[in-house]
């Protein structure tokens, strides 16, 4: 099989044309992987544009979820090619305005999402805990890591949303501000090009998507206190 892409958690690999077998490294949490798979067939009940998800299948003591193969590139691609921003924010914020518009209970809430970062990380008496229990509940579809680089563009111009394995349900108020987090202070892949400019970019990238997603960042605060508390205990 052919190698066509390598992420922090798995590679991808080339079964055919059609359909590529995303492998997670040995190790990885089997539950986390159904985990994504289940996830991804929760998306794919409401029709959106996301590639296919087929199955899951082991190979070599590994476990993987078999896709269906997209050919394009990333709206972070696009962004740090010199790619218009405009136009790469638009169809982001096109994308998660279809994605805010679904509503499940399926799956896990974001509230239990967050708990899983910091659990076995901080004592039960952490103020964070009542903090992230005092945050309104909902039922909208999250993606929990939605930005340029979980945006793919095929071809034909189309674009397609990927990565399930963060996917929840909560106030869509939540997924926003998680969006505008990562884009302003979430870390960058150490070779992305252009890394030093993009930075810069940082900023304005988020008050663009703020202001096409037609919310302040007022009603985001909330939220974004959480979300940058627990994503320390995240990444770490």
């Amino acid at each position: 099989m052919e190698l066509i892409g390598r992420g922090n958690t798995a590679e991808v690999f080339a079964l055919d044309d059609k359909k590529v077998w995303k492998v997670f490294y040995e190790g990885f949490s089997e539950c986390t992987i159904k985990g994504e798979f289940d996830n991804g067939m929760i998306v794919q009940e409401f029709q959106l544009p996301i590639p296919k998800v087929y199955e899951l299948r082991n190979m070599d003591q590994r476990m993987g979820i078999i896709y269906e193969r997209l050919y394009g590139t990333t709206l972070l691609d696009l962004l740090t090619s010199g790619g218009d921003v405009n136009y790469i924010m638009d169809q982001m914020v096109d994308l998660h305005k279809l994605l805010l518009a679904c509503h499940t209970r399926k799956g896990k809430s974001y509230k239990e999402s967050l708990r899983g970062f910091i659990r076995n990380r901080l004592p039960k008496d952490a103020p964070l805990w009542n903090e992230i229990d005092a945050l309104p509940d909902g039922d909208t579809i999250c993606h929990g890591d939605y930005h340029p680089g979980n945006v793919y563009q095929c071809e034909n111009g189309e674009c397609r949303i990927i990565d399930f394995m963060n996917i929840c349900y909560g106030p869509w108020q939540y997924d926003v501000a998680r969006s505008y987090f990562l884009l302003t202070d979430g870390e960058l892949p150490e070779d992305v090009p252009n890394k030093e400019e993009l930075m810069q970019m940082r900023i304005l990238l988020g008050k663009m998507y703020l202001s096409k997603m037609q919310v302040s960042l007022e009603e985001l605060e909330p939220y974004i206190h959480v979300i940058r508390e627990c994503r320390y205990y995240e990444i770490h």
